[in-house]
């Protein structure tokens, strides 16, 4: 079942998840890193204004594309590959952010229900056999209920 299905939001929300808490746990250094960690979270950001717009506020491919390239600095035929891809898998974008707050939901939740037994590589254990099911199963079979 693990193999077979598995949703965006708890894979790629898994991903994003996982760069927080690096930053969380001290992985980042340097200003350097810390600033291109955040620079990468401007960017999902705007993917997700772009995706929302391009699918439910009219906004036109080429408006999305100039977006990108006067916000962002994106080199055009980059740009332009983008919001393709935007367009080929509407609402994709909101799984990091989405997934990341269910994921962030779900280790508090974690955190609660083991009080002073709770630490991160538990949690990880607890999550990752679960591979890439929806945040609600997980949950569900982690006896958290919702």
């Amino acid at each position: 079942m693990r193999k077979n299905l598995w949703t965006p939001l708890t894979v790629e929300g898994w991903a994003l998840y996982c760069e927080d808490m690096m930053g969380e746990e001290g992985f980042y250094a340097s200003d350097q890193e810390l600033f291109f960690q955040r620079v990468h979270l401007l960017w999902r950001a705007m993917r997700i204004l772009l995706d929302v717009g391009l699918h439910t506020r009219g906004m036109k491919r080429e408006q999305a594309v100039d977006q990108m390239v006067s916000e962002l600095h994106v080199e055009r035929s980059n740009a332009e590959a983008e919001v393709r891809r935007y367009c080929a898998w509407p609402a994709y974008q909101l799984c990091y952010a989405v997934g990341r707050r269910e994921l962030l939901r779900l280790r508090d939740d974690f955190r609660a229900a083991k009080g002073k037994d709770f630490t991160l590589r538990a949690f990880h254990d607890a999550v990752l056999p679960y591979g890439g099911l929806p945040v609600t199963l997980i949950r569900w079979g982690l006896g958290l209920g919702e």
